[in-house]
């Protein structure tokens, strides 16, 4: 085989060519370390990604109860304001029931008055009458 296939195997590489190739870094170090502590890395910003999740589900979870605790109260706020003012509605339909059932009492009071007068008057007439016809026979 002709000396432009140099096989990666058999090919001794100097620290500096290792450099060149980016394996190591300028003080040495191998990059696998740097890939060791980027991977590290990674893992701790997965790991407070899950907290961050966690918490955040946590928090919805205890806005999601304190939204449902508010609509409760805001429900039965709405529904003690609407009693109220259902009973608002009924004492003031009685009021005017008991004001209409005053006036149309006073009338019939009125009326029996005058009916009264009048079959009083019809009485005197009715009384001369019958007397007249006993009298005269």
């Amino acid at each position: 085989m002709g000396q432009s296939k140099k096989s990666f195997n058999h090919h001794v590489f100097s620290l500096k060519q290792w450099r060149k190739a980016r394996l190591f870094d300028a003080a040495g170090k191998g990059v696998l370390c740097l890939r060791f502590d980027a991977i590290k890395t990674v893992a701790e910003a997965e790991t407070r990604a899950k907290q961050i999740r966690t918490e955040a589900v946590s928090r919805a979870k205890e806005m999601l109860v304190q939204a449902e605790a508010a609509g409760k109260a805001e429900l039965l706020s709405a529904r003690t304001e609407a009693r109220e003012a259902v009973r608002r509605e009924i004492a003031a339909a009685e009021k005017q029931g008991e004001s209409q059932a005053m006036t149309q009492e006073e009338a019939a009071a009125k009326e029996l008055a005058a009916l009264e007068k009048t079959a009083q008057a019809n009485m005197d007439k009715a009384v001369a009458i019958i007397l007249e016809r006993i009298v005269n026979g």
